[in-house]
């Protein structure tokens, strides 16, 4: 369990650098006047958000199982 609470904190920091990336992507799309693009780019963003909070909540489930299996010891 705990490789996998590793595994997942790597993955949350991916995730939220590829969050911001795709909102600068989304600001440079607009500077450039390209709204396609841009929706684009904010889709994606809102794809990897979900992403981000499936993995926050798994994260979640992961330490409470922790914590359970430490207080029963």
């Amino acid at each position: 369990l705990k490789h996998t609470l590793h595994l997942l904190d790597s993955q949350l920091a991916r995730v939220e650098l590829e969050v911001a990336a795709s909102e600068a992507e989304v600001l440079k799309c607009l500077a450039a006047h390209n709204r396609r693009h841009a929706l684009l780019h904010l889709k994606r963003k809102k794809v990897l958000q979900t992403l981000h909070d499936k993995r926050l909540t798994a994260k979640h489930n992961i330490e409470q199982v922790l914590l359970t299996v430490h207080g029963a010891q």
